[in-house]
């Protein structure tokens, strides 16, 4: 097929069919099974949802100023972490993170640290049922 490409980022194909490559089309397509935006979405759900289920119960006991000072710690902790593994995943290639925990730790660690992300996304499940059957017994009864 004869393709020509213009200044709209969109790519013609001879039989006049159109594909879309702009960032609205690549940020709000369909997202496919197994891909990367679906693993991401996935992994922002389980790490994000217990915190933000929690974060008002915490600042409430130990107050505002303290809980903004613990909530720009982890934050600070949390760049300097990523910033790291991007570092590392860059200079050795590697795309994923198991991969690079085994890169870097070995072969075992890296089975290792499979089984604790699986038990940890169980512990996620875990909280979430526990959370639900106390609000709901909670509002039903």
């Amino acid at each position: 097929m004869n393709m020509k490409e213009n200044n709209y980022n969109i790519i013609k194909v001879e039989n006049k069919d159109t594909i879309k490559s702009g960032l609205m089309d690549r940020c709000f397509s369909k997202i496919n099974e197994g891909s990367f935006r679906s693993a991401l979405i996935s992994t922002c759900i389980f790490s994000l949802g217990p915190i933000i289920i929690s974060i008002p119960y915490k600042f409430s006991k130990i107050g505002l100023i303290y809980g903004w000072l613990i909530l720009l710690i982890c934050a600070i902790m949390n760049y300097i972490t990523m910033y790291i593994l991007l570092k590392l995943a860059t200079i050795y290639k590697i795309r994923t993170y198991t991969g690079l925990i085994r890169r870097i730790l070995g072969k075992n660690m890296g089975r290792l640290f499979d089984i604790f992300i699986l038990f940890t996304y169980i512990g996620v499940f875990t909280l979430y049922f526990v959370i639900c059957k106390i609000k709901i017994s909670f509002y039903l009864f």
